[in-house]
């Protein structure tokens, strides 16, 4: 097989004696076999630092919703008790720096509250009104893409990434090691040189954003550590998972039997659900600084009911960077409160400011906009092996047929590097153009982003890599560009929002977001220009039939 003949050709020309040899084999292999998957986990990583404000963008009608905080919570206490009496589970998300409008989810009688399941309501956080959103998880679900892959449940999909993420911590240290001059190659940069030029990008990008890598990919390994290594927990606590959390520190924080001033102490439940949110919006701004991040109402109206506000997560990322919770039963009486635990060990600490540091659930602004660059530092690494490990190969065999292996691996590097984002382009466009209120729309956004994916790898193995690599591109620009243009002029008067150029009207993340857009399609022209215009006359039927 001509996987097993590259293995082959790998260990043959790096064999004998010295840890670079050794390392330099294991380099080429690992980035060989799981590249394509390493570049989509950085993809999407990188993507999801932005999360929040892409969800905000994929839900155009509630862009004028500007409000910082709810300023009267009948209108949704009115909603929850008309629409929502017999779910077992209301939640209110309120709004925060990064994303201005007020999310409200509910069940349906006999559903099973999930992350995931539900009905989605947008709320303008300044008048309590309902805004009619499109129902949008497209952002949600590119996200996942990154710790889950596709097609997986949750465990298998974490334990899946798990043992690639620990594969791509081995190729990034054999990558270290094998550079005899990495502080040179920092500055090393010799454009319109063929392979030496994807060479130095591939060092420089590795070089500069070298710390980033390691912290990142250490990191997330450590966040399926349990799930790829669960015999510790057995062993120590009998495979009590929950005496293991609450050894540190809790799932939500410490229980504070008598907290010295809890923001709310009790509710007037009796005098209905918008009684209940205006009195806790009230007692919460006398007493309490920060802001309330959520409200939830367990077995609304019932004998049961329980109600849990949640504040905002704190900056101490040795703790966890979780919040503070304060419950209360049917009577509206406080029966627990709960703040972040200090870290019982140094180890703990350590490993919690490593995956606090992954997950970004702290970070401002400009933290944000440099963990991205070194995302994209790290795509541009991944993408330069990926393309240099073909060259090389080509240039070695310049006058023969170019063996199977390497043939997939460019078809592969084409449907991949460009393929990826030309596809999520794609759904972005559906998320436009799909009717708001069609039924199974979120399903229809899903399926274009699978659809469009599995269409780029089919159409690079069809037409060739060379001028796959050029069509592609074409793609993301006109995709790229005429998104810009329907954001920014014509979506606003199609949904009836706001009055004359509402696109200045909207947050500033929005208008970054579209002008973003631009930039791509800036970025996919200049690469135009280092493409191949003509096809290698050689085909993949002849190279199988040889």
């Amino acid at each position: 097989m001509s996987f097993m003949n590259t293995i082959r050709e790998a260990y043959s020309k790096n064999k004998g004696p010295g840890v670079r040899k050794a390392n330099t084999w294991l380099h080429t292999l690992t980035g060989f076999f799981l590249g394509w998957i390493f570049y989509l986990i950085f993809f999407t990583g990188t993507f999801s630092f932005y999360r929040e404000e892409m969800m905000l963008w994929a839900w155009p009608e509630s862009h004028l919703s500007t409000a910082a905080e709810v300023q009267d919570f009948s209108s949704i206490g009115s909603y929850l008790d008309t629409y929502a009496q017999d779910s077992p589970q209301w939640s209110i998300m309120m709004p925060s720096d990064r994303s201005p409008i007020t999310k409200v989810r509910y069940y349906d009688e006999g559903e099973r509250p999930s992350k995931h399941g539900g009905h989605n309501v947008t709320i303008d956080s300044a008048t309590g009104e309902q805004i009619d959103s499109r129902d949008s998880r497209l952002m949600s679900k590119m996200v996942q893409a990154h710790y889950m892959l596709f097609g997986m449940g949750k465990h298998l999909g974490l334990t899946v990434v798990g043992i690639i993420t620990m594969v791509m911590f081995v190729a990034l240290i054999s990558g270290v090691i094998i550079h005899r001059k990495i502080f040179k190659d920092f500055f090393t940069f010799r454009p319109k040189r063929g392979q030496m030029s994807w060479q130095d990008m591939h060092n420089v990008t590795g070089v500069v954003a070298l710390p980033y890598h390691f912290v990142f990919i250490f990191s997330g390994l450590l966040l399926t550590v349990f799930l790829l290594n669960p015999w510790g927990i057995q062993g120590a606590m009998e495979g009590d998972e929950k005496a293991f959390r609450e050894l540190n520190g809790g799932k939500m924080g410490l229980t504070i039997p008598d907290m010295p001033l809890n923001p709310v102490t009790r509710l007037p439940v009796t005098e209905g659900t918008s009684a209940v949110l205006n009195s806790i919006h009230s007692q919460w701004n006398e007493r309490q600084d920060g802001k309330i991040a959520m409200i939830m109402f367990s077995n609304p109206g019932t004998p049961k009911q329980q109600i849990v506000i949640r504040g905002e997560r704190n900056n101490d990322l040795a703790s966890g960077a979780k919040a503070p919770s304060w419950s209360f039963n049917a009577e509206g009486e406080l029966v627990k409160a709960t703040q972040p635990a200090p870290p019982p060990s140094s180890i703990i600490a350590f490993k919690n400011i490593l995956e606090q540091a992954h997950q970004q659930l702290y970070a401002g602004p400009i933290a944000r906009a440099i963990y991205f660059l070194g995302g994209l530092l790290g795509c541009i690494m991944i993408a330069t092996g990926s393309i240099m490990w073909v060259q090389k190969r080509e240039k070695r065999k310049r006058n023969a047929a170019p063996t199977k292996s390497v043939l997939r691996a460019k078809f592969l590097n084409v449907a991949t590097i460009v393929g990826l984002p030309a596809s999520m382009l794609i759904a972005f466009w559906a998320n436009r153009i799909i009717p708001a209120g069609l039924d199974m729309r979120m399903n229809l956004e899903l399926f274009t982003w699978y659809g469009a994916w599995v269409a780029m790898f089919i159409h690079a193995y069809y037409v060739g890599s060379d001028k796959a690599w050029r069509q592609q591109t074409q793609l993301i620009v006109l995709l790229s560009i005429s998104l810009a243009i329907y954001n920014i002029f014509i979506q606003y008067p199609l949904l009836g929002i706001g009055s004359g150029f509402t696109w200045l009207q909207v947050p500033l993340m929005i208008k970054l977001i579209d002008i973003s857009f631009i930039a791509i399609a800036a970025v996919a022209l200049y690469c135009l220009k280092f493409m191949p215009k003509k096809e290698r006359e050689v085909q993949l039927e002849e190279t199988v039939n040889a």
